[in-house]
């Protein structure tokens, strides 16, 4: 067997794993202070959280449906049998959806939850929902795959999704949401309102996209 061949059979084992679906369930705010937590299924999940900040996740039978809530540390109760500990049980407001194959982020502020499907395990169209705003639990923007592409024929197909977003543009920061498209526009979104605030193309001398 040729040493080309052997390097490709390690590697398919690799490849193969990093196209597997992904599954979150809950998503921390950078201060640790708040965190959003998934009650899918027959699990409830409510947060623990240890001097302020979020620290795991309790699971408890029953659960509610594609539900999210968010939880305030500064609302967390003591726990007598494991000092240090607090938890709470209930959330500061509520919103519905299937994201826990997204990726979340969420404000330090608590009120402000964004929804980004950067690893779509859909079929690309025009009229396909992949980034959302939420403000304090209130849907405020939705942008279709044809609102920020050109041509969504520009999109990336992978074995069981497909990509629209170069992976180490995608940030969170000052309430403003980055990222670069694989048609190379890097969007700016202000995070409270979910307005764009900045649309350009970027290339480097290249033709590549820039980051």
């Amino acid at each position: 067997m040729s040493k080309a061949l052997s390097a490709i059979l390690v590697l398919i084992p690799v490849l193969a794993w990093a196209d597997q679906p992904r599954g979150r369930y809950e998503f921390v705010s950078d201060n640790g202070r708040f965190v959003v937590v998934s009650t899918h299924g027959s699990v409830r999940r409510v947060p623990m959280f240890e001097n302020g900040r979020f620290k795991e996740i309790a699971k408890i039978r029953g659960g509610a449906d594609a539900t999210w809530g968010l939880f305030d540390a500064h609302q967390a109760e003591p726990l007598e049998d494991l000092p240090g500990l607090e938890i709470t049980w209930s959330p500061v407001y509520s919103f519905k959806g299937d994201f826990s194959s997204r990726t979340m982020f969420v404000g330090d502020d608590g009120e402000t939850v964004i929804v980004v499907d950067d690893f779509s395990e859909r079929e690309p169209s025009e009229d396909l929902e992949v980034l959302h705003f939420f403000n304090e639990g209130r849907l405020t923007r939705v942008y279709t795959l044809g609102e920020l592409f050109d041509d969504i024929g520009r999109v990336r197909p992978t074995a069981s999704h497909f990509l629209w977003i170069s992976s180490r543009s995608l940030r969170y920061e000052d309430d403003l949401l980055h990222l670069v498209t694989t048609e190379c526009r890097r969007l700016e979104f202000d995070g409270r309102k979910g307005e764009t605030v900045s649309d350009r193309l970027v290339f480097d001398d290249a033709g590549d996209c820039m980051h």
